[in-house]
């Protein structure tokens, strides 16, 4: 017996003209491939930061989707990391994804999806570096177990 769902999800690609960091790991670039495949189509002007990390190359699932559909943005920053380790270059690092370094613009919209611990930490990094919690948007994965809506007793 399987149990299942109807399909969901909770994030939605606005039509402003703010610049957007999409931030992934795993199969969570799933969403971000669909968003980047609709800007290369109709706004491909607006800036895009495309931040990835993955296990290694061999299992980085759309990989060429996305890349082929990026290089039809205008003004678009990619970075992967790989935690297994991989030949490093201006658009490829090894190790755990680390913003510090990364320039981003504090008024960006912001798209998350992964595992709750990476979003969860990723999302500390960001309001850290002065990006307002209202405009970090993200999606889950399965079960939404983080509180949009805290809940007294509520991890």
């Amino acid at each position: 017996m399987l149990d299942v769902s109807q399909p969901a999800g909770d994030l939605l690609l606005d039509d402003s003209d703010d610049a957007l960091i999409l931030i992934s790991a795993g199969i969570g670039i799933t969403p971000v491939a669909a968003m980047v495949d609709d800007l290369a189509r109709r706004r491909p002007d607006r800036p895009v930061h495309l931040f990835h990390v993955d296990r290694e190359p061999e299992t980085h699932a759309l990989v060429s989707d996305v890349r082929d559909r990026a290089q039809r943005l205008n003004d678009v920053r990619t970075l992967t990391w790989y935690t297994g380790g991989a030949a490093e270059g201006s658009a490829v690092r090894s190790g755990r994804m680390d913003l510090a370094d990364i320039e981003l613009p504090p008024t960006a919209r912001v798209f998350l999806c992964g595992p709750l611990p990476f979003m969860q930490a990723i999302r500390s990094a960001l309001t850290a570096r002065g990006i307002a919690p209202e405009r970090i948007e993200y999606e889950v994965f399965g079960p939404d177990l983080w509180a949009r809506q805290p809940r007294s007793g509520a991890a």
